[in-house]
């Protein structure tokens, strides 16, 4: 009997394929072996300059969970990078260190998807990114504008519309825009006054206006926007 040249990985088990991790894992076919020969390279490399491979992950995670407060999920967010949703998800909440190389890719896909909101087209993609916020409200991650430096460690998220920052009366129109566009972010009350007259006029109903902001009681702001 030939011997195969590839071993097989139990594809219930395998990682993503190709990769450097699928060839740790035993695998040798051409996809594998060409991966595992670039890290090398790029560690023989980062070893000849001085450079080092790893950096402090502060900027990186903040990227990802502002994507992720925006609606990007971590499969949309795997699928831009070229590795799988839960690489994503680790390097964003779990990982103590990142590559330097990595921490690059995510910078460049911050800088891509920073100011755009995730496809919305269909029932499944608006659930998605629905859920994707509501896991960034949960976790109390800050969406890219609530960042001036987002790498550095010791800034906090400036949250422009915490109680009790501005007057009720105040309106960022950015604030509104964002909330309109799926977003959960505290609002004032002239905010939300007018965010439930512009989803109204889409013919959204009261309780279609609940759900896609979390804003209860919602009549009382239709009410507010008709004695204005």
């Amino acid at each position: 009997m030939n011997t195969l040249a590839t071993t097989q990985i139990n594809p219930g088990n395998a990682p993503q394929h190709p990769s450097r991790l699928a060839y740790n894992r035993g695998c040798r076919c051409e996809g594998c072996r060409a991966a595992a020969a670039r890290y090398e390279r790029g560690r023989q490399w980062d070893l000849i300059k001085g450079t080092p491979r790893t950096v402090d992950k502060t900027g990186t995670q903040r990227r990802l969970q502002a994507l992720v407060a925006l609606g990007w999920n971590w499969h949309l967010l795997s699928g831009h990078l070229g590795c799988s949703a839960e690489y994503v998800r680790t390097v964003a909440t779990d990982k103590k260190f990142v590559y330097a190389s990595t921490a690059s890719k995510i910078a460049a896909l911050y800088d891509e998807l920073s100011m755009r909101f995730p496809p919305e087209d269909t029932p499944g993609q608006k659930n998605a990114a629905t859920r994707a916020r509501m896991r960034a409200k949960r976790k109390g991650w800050a969406p890219p504008l609530a960042w001036d430096n987002i790498d550095d460690p010791k800034e906090r998220p400036k949250f422009g519309n915490a109680p009790g920052s501005r007057p009720k009366t105040d309106v960022d129109p950015a604030v509104v825009d964002r909330v309109i566009g799926g977003e959960r972010l505290r609002m004032t009350t002239a905010e939300r006054v007018i965010v439930v007259q512009r989803l109204r006029a889409r013919g959204l109903s009261l309780l279609e206006i609940e759900a896609h902001t979390g804003i209860s009681k919602v009549e009382r702001y239709v009410r507010d926007g008709e004695a204005a």
